[in-house]
């Protein structure tokens, strides 16, 4: 109570300081607590976001790379991850895919391989034993079956080639009727040969189809050859083509 004025303005600005220290060491404290907070929040946001179905991404890549193709990923996930995810199961299908058509197509080939080489081993053995003899008929059944393996190494080379983007298709509008009938006439002496019938149904002049005519007249040969292997003397082989919707003909 004997304060003087000046002491007791002083003791009053010394007691305001204290409390505005402690207040603003409270409010960097609760600043600092909150930012830890939010900074801890963000970063478990981006981890469930972005970081795991990333490193989810990376073991499934590693997986897809060791050859385990049915993988999938969660395109659930919003945003960008999820399209990129989505993006990745496209892949991954398209890989599954290749991947059974490569199985399949070595499957085919080891079976078509396989006829024409015991064919030839048979001959073989039976001209070591003296079953067969080195006549003309027995020299040209084994060179019918040495053809039959070049057109297979030539199928196999061409496939290649298809695949690996060596080979130039070289697109055009063509006739489907014109198609059809050369394929026919190329063919024709080779099935009165082997006492076929080979016909084909009438196709309209006014159907163009936008194709290689090069390689599409392989296929249709391809066809037709094996329809020829596989049809008994006196049958019928018949080469059609049909529309199928507006912008398609399908050669049958």
């Amino acid at each position: 109570h004997n304060l003087t004025p000046e002491t007791f303005r002083a003791a009053i600005a010394s007691d305001l300081g204290d409390a505005y220290r402690r207040a603003l060491s409270q409010s960097l404290l609760w600043s600092l607590l909150v930012s830890a907070a939010v900074a801890g929040g963000v970063s478990l946001f981006v981890t469930a976001r972005i970081v795991t179905p990333l490193k989810n991404m990376q073991r499934a890549s590693q997986r897809i790379a060791a050859g385990r193709y049915g993988d999938r990923l969660d395109a659930q996930a919003p945003g960008e991850v999820g399209d990129l995810a989505a993006s990745f199961n496209a892949m991954a299908e398209a890989l599954e895919q290749t991947e059974r058509r490569r199985v399949d197509l070595l499957a085919n080939v080891a079976h078509e391989f396989k006829t024409p080489l015991s064919s030839l081993h048979g001959y073989l053995d039976g001209l070591e034993d003296g079953v067969f003899q080195a006549d003309p008929e027995t020299v040209a059944a084994c060179q019918r079956q040495v053809l039959r393996l070049e057109r297979l190494v030539a199928d196999l080379s061409l496939l290649s080639r298809v695949e690996t983007g060596q080979e130039r298709l070289v697109p055009g509008a063509a006739q489907a009727c014109a198609l059809v009938a050369q394929a026919v006439a190329t063919f024709r002496p080779k099935f009165e040969r082997r006492g076929v019938r080979l016909t084909a149904e009438a196709v309209p002049a006014s159907w163009r189809v936008w194709v290689d005519a090069e390689r599409t007249g392989q296929v249709l040969a391809n066809l037709i050859d094996n329809a020829l292997r596989h049809t008994p003397p006196g049958g019928t082989v018949q080469l059609s083509a049909r529309e199928r919707g507006r912008a398609e003909i399908v050669f049958e």
